[in-house]
């Protein structure tokens, strides 16, 4: 591929490759105005070369020292006014080829795959309906998820305003649980969507389970979709047979807008962290949509669904 975009919303990242350069087509809002560091690394993750670009002056990336071979290209940003930069895709997000003397952008092993499971969650009538109803966890008929919802999309007219001012939400209000992961209890915790509301703090499973229950109460067919994500509990990519057979390590969110199914992973555009008993913002940039409306070329990087 000689193009590739993070997602289909506008708030996107578009890069093209010319020759042996990257163009950066379109930013993110989050990365304007912004001093950004594009990396690149090999197939096994040793450091190859870095440029550090002010993306209101430059928009174009020139690596050296490079010979034909498969690369990652990682994006970092600067953590306030130090010279710190923080990830803002997950590594090995993007992948990229250089075949003689020019650069590709690398579909993804499990692209075909992922293709196929999304391919598998029905838009008919019939299924439509069913990912509008309420279940044990997902309690869309709660009054108090019902009310929350009107509340959120009570400016939004489409289905794709509704989804996206409920994944902002959810991302905004809600804390990644890290002391119930590293001490086990998170397997025992309760995710069901009134419950994480109540406590305000989950692992991935509560924040897909609330934006589930929000959008179906907002009249959106919402679902889960369990998947295998990179850079959790695994090293490596795609090439490591334990991360292609691994069974299902996280969940993501896809939800209809009338026209085809929107993938989102709500957990990894949330800045907040509950650790040590406190409720934190990890870097403090808020809210992101890096991981909104996402390609399945983008998302089948660092995502295999289940």
């Amino acid at each position: 591929m000689l193009s590739l975009d993070s997602s289909y919303s506008y708030d996107k990242l578009s890069l093209k490759s010319y020759l042996n350069e990257i163009i950066i087509y379109r930013t993110p809002f989050e990365l304007q105005s912004k001093t950004v560091l594009f990396e690149i690394e090999s197939i096994d993750s040793s450091f190859i070369d870095s440029v550090a670009i002010d993306l209101e002056s430059c928009k174009r990336i020139v690596f050296g020292n490079l010979v034909d071979g498969e690369y990652y290209l990682n994006i970092y940003t600067k953590h306030g006014n130090s010279n710190y930069y923080i990830s803002y895709y997950q590594p090995h997000s993007i992948s990229l080829i250089l075949k003689s003397g020019h650069f590709h952008f690398g579909n993804p092993s499990i692209l075909d795959h992922n293709r196929k499971v999304l391919g598998s969650i029905k838009d008919n009538k019939k299924a439509l309906d069913y990912y509008l109803q309420p279940t044990y966890y997902f309690q869309s008929d709660s009054s108090m998820i019902i009310q929350l919802a009107r509340h959120i999309t009570r400016f939004c007219i489409t289905h794709d305003q509704k989804i996206q001012a409920i994944h902002d939400w959810v991302a905004d209000n809600i804390y990644y649980d890290k002391d119930a992961l590293n001490d086990g209890s998170y397997v025992s915790i309760d995710n069901r969507a009134l419950s994480v509301l109540e406590r305000r703090r989950c692992v991935c499973v509560g924040y897909s389970y609330l934006g589930i229950s929000l959008l179906r109460a907002a009249g959106v067919p919402t679902a889960g979709m369990n998947c295998y994500a990179l850079n959790i509990t695994n090293d490596g990519g795609w090439d490591s047979p334990a991360n292609v057979l691994g069974p299902a390590n996280h969940i993501l969110t896809v939800a209809y807008n009338g026209e085809r199914w929107i993938i989102m992973d709500i957990t990894w555009d949330s800045d907040n962290v509950y650790e040590q008993g406190q409720y934190k913002k990890r870097v403090g940039r808020g809210v992101s949509r890096r991981y909104f409306d996402t390609t399945l070329e983008f998302i089948s990087n660092t995502h295999r669904l289940i």
